[in-house]
């Protein structure tokens, strides 16, 4: 191994319940932004069509992607291509929502795990207080 990866491999946390816990914490900053992205979503919706307050409609599309392909033919003619792909502001929801949806489910999943993972190692486990009952009144045991 090289030096930088030696350094690396030292500083690697192997401890299981550190490992699911930052899992869990990556898993909600990524709940976080889809989240986000979905309010702006659903506020550009409601914006659609709108005047933007210059005469002008505000977009009712969301660019997902422009791709350009220029090619020479077999005469040497050059050509370029344009294509983009677009979807409504509803659809880019329902396509967030669905993300949304899976990250919700790892989340469950790795909180499930943690929980797991501290049952079985004892981490947070606390001994019960042990009381002692006075006896009662009247009572032929005690």
């Amino acid at each position: 191994m090289l030096a930088d990866e030696v350094q690396y491999a030292d500083s690697v946390n192997t401890d299981p319940v550190a490992i699911v816990e930052e899992q869990l914490r990556v898993l909600k900053v990524k709940e976080l932004r889809i989240a986000k992205r979905m309010k702006e979503t659903l506020l550009a919706e409601m914006e659609a069509g709108q005047d933007d307050g210059t005469g002008k409609k505000k977009p009712s599309l969301v660019k997902l992607s422009v791709s350009t392909v220029q090619a020479k033919n077999f005469v040497g003619e050059e050509s370029t291509t344009v294509s983009s792909t677009a979807e409504t502001f509803a659809q880019n929801y329902l396509r967030l929502e669905q993300a949304h949806t899976t990250i919700l489910a790892q989340i469950c999943k790795t909180a499930s795990l943690l929980a797991e993972l501290k049952n079985d190692s004892g981490v947070d486990d606390q001994p019960l207080p042990l009381y002692t009952l006075p006896p009662k009144e009247g009572d032929q045991n005690g």
